[in-house]
C-alpha cells in the first residue's frame, strides 16, 4: 500500500501540473482533454485514499519507502516527458 500511495501521489501531482498548463491555454478544442485528464487524476487520487485507508502509512520504514518510490516515479515521468 505504501507503493500505491507514493505512485498515486506523484501521478496526481503530475496530472495537476498538466491541468494547470492546459487551463492557461484558452482553446476550446482542449476542453475534452481537460475533462479526461481531470477524470484520470480523480481516479488516481481515489487509489491514494484507498491505500491510506488500508494502512499504507503503517508500513515499516514508511517514509523511506514512500520517498524512494515517489522519487523513482518522478524519474519515470521526467524521462517520459523527454521521449
Amino acid at each position: 500500500m505504501t507503493c500505491t500511495e507514493a505512485v498515486e501521489t506523484k501521478i496526481g501531482n503530475h496530472y495537476n501540473d498538466q491541468l494547470r498548463d492546459l487551463y492557461g491555454m484558452k482553446y476550446p478544442q482542449l476542453e475534452d482533454l481537460k475533462k479526461t485528464i481531470a477524470k484520470c487524476r480523480d481516479e488516481e487520487l481515489e487509489h491514494l485514499d484507498t491505500a491510506v485507508d488500508h494502512g499504507s502509512q503503517l508500513a515499516p520504514l514508511y517514509k523511506l519507502q514512500f520517498e524512494l518510490i515517489k522519487g523513482g516515479c518522478g524519474v519515470a515521468i521526467w524521462l517520459c516527458d523527454r521521449i
